[in-house]
């Protein structure tokens, strides 16, 4: 009967901490939009032309860089990006795919966002680095298969 009691306990104990969602208290969870954005499940369910191609455009497509045709190849400007990006060579450092489905690790774009590339400069290039949020929103996408939508 004690051990029927104990193992009551710990069920009830369980699922009140796994309804929660985390090991904190009720009051610390948050509802922060920077932070949700980044949320592993809306990572994997992140779509190109819904979420990524608009921090391409707000941030990369623009007339002096990658929506120039002086961009060495990478057009990030809509209905272009995609085709440019994913399952490409990297022209600055051809040992990587710009894009690598499934390994953002991998990924030359990721590399170039995060300030790891093995030639050049950080992206984008003399403007705000992209946010975490942005980034991992990216590299998310790039994980769940860099699918087109």
């Amino acid at each position: 009967m004690k051990s029927l009691l104990i193992l009551v306990i710990a069920a009830s104990l369980l699922l009140t901490l796994s309804c929660r969602g985390s090991n904190q208290p009720a009051s610390q969870t948050t509802s922060d939009p920077a932070k949700t954005a980044a949320a592993p499940t809306q990572m994997a369910s992140a779509m190109f032309d819904m979420d990524v191609q608009p921090i391409f455009t707000g941030k990369c497509a623009l007339s002096d860089c990658h929506g120039a045709a002086k961009s060495g190849g990478m057009q990030l400007s809509a209905g272009m990006a995609y085709d440019n990006i994913v399952n490409v060579k990297s022209s600055e450092d051809p040992r990587f795919m710009r894009v690598m489905p499934g390994a953002p690790d991998s990924s030359y774009l990721v590399m170039k966002i995060e300030g790891r590339q093995t030639v050049g400069m950080r992206m984008p290039l003399r403007r705000t680095p992209l946010s975490d949020a942005q980034t991992q929103l990216i590299s998310g996408w790039i994980q769940a298969g860099a699918k087109k939508d």
